[in-house]
């Protein structure tokens, strides 16, 4: 039987459409590098927990130092949200694309298959096993996509405690400017 198994994966291997579609996800695993983004958003994650605003000698210059943190913040917000963009379109493509190589290969290897198993189950396991590598590729997308989104949440709510945070001392600078 194994040797049954491994001579219908190289017979799906050589198949053209096959092997398209593996370009095609091979291709888009080096344009969207998962292990260089995934350490592009561990290196925002720990800039942002290093960096914080000191006071500095007056309340205006906080301010500044508050907007400055608050535009930084805004920026690697941006980059993860582009980066979050890019990998929902390449899993979105490469989802299309597995179920249409799952039909493909379902139908056109469809009596080597049977031998394989009764259930639609046990038929199932010889195309994703196929599948597998852009499975994983896209498991890891999603979860580069989670960890970027984790951050852009506690940057939305860094830039809420931010404003709060200006308005007081705003309201602080008003104060001490009416009673001086």
């Amino acid at each position: 039987m194994k040797t049954d198994t491994d001579a219908l994966k190289t017979q799906i291997k050589r198949d053209p459409i096959y092997k398209k579609f593996k370009e095609i996800v091979e291709l888009n695993a080096v344009r969207i590098n998962v292990e260089s983004l995934t350490n592009e958003v561990k290196e925002v994650s720990e800039i942002r927990s290093r960096t914080s605003v000191k006071y500095n000698e007056t309340p205006s210059q906080l301010i500044r130092a508050v907007l400055q943190e608050n535009l930084l913040a805004q920026s690697y917000r941006s980059r993860l949200s582009e980066i979050c963009l890019q990998a929902t379109r390449v899993i979105s493509q490469v989802s299309r694309a597995c179920d249409k190589i799952r039909d493909h290969i379902n139908l056109k290897f469809a009596d080597e298959i049977k031998v394989f198993g009764r259930t639609k189950d046990d038929r199932a396991i010889i195309a994703n096993t196929m599948l597998r590598f852009a499975l994983n590729y896209t498991g890891e997308l999603e979860t580069l996509v989670l960890m970027a989104e984790s951050i852009i949440s506690d940057i939305d709510k860094q830039h809420y405690s931010l404003k709060l945070t200006k308005e007081s001392l705003e309201l602080l600078i008003n104060r001490e400017n009416i009673l001086s």
